[in-house]
């Protein structure tokens, strides 16, 4: 009670997925992202690991996410 800077994060390492949903609690004051990452897996010799961003539209748009992708493209590359 009385956070308000919280990020979820969960891996599911069995498995490579196209895209997850995550039970949301319907509670107004719920705004937290939440973050999952999944098994990677080989596509022509380049790595690929699913990742799935959940995000309440109001704090965080298209582009937020994108910037992050691209943040966390450029930490895996190095």
């Amino acid at each position: 009670p009385g956070k308000d800077d919280l990020v979820f994060l969960t891996s599911m390492p069995w498995i490579s997925f196209t895209s997850v949903e995550h039970a949301m609690p319907g509670h107004p004051d719920d705004s937290f992202p939440r973050l999952t990452w999944g098994k990677y897996h080989d596509v022509d010799g380049k790595i690929m690991i699913p990742f799935s961003v959940a995000a309440h539209h109001a704090l965080v748009d298209g582009a937020d996410v994108g910037a992050f992708a691209a943040m966390l493209q450029d930490f895996l590359n190095d």
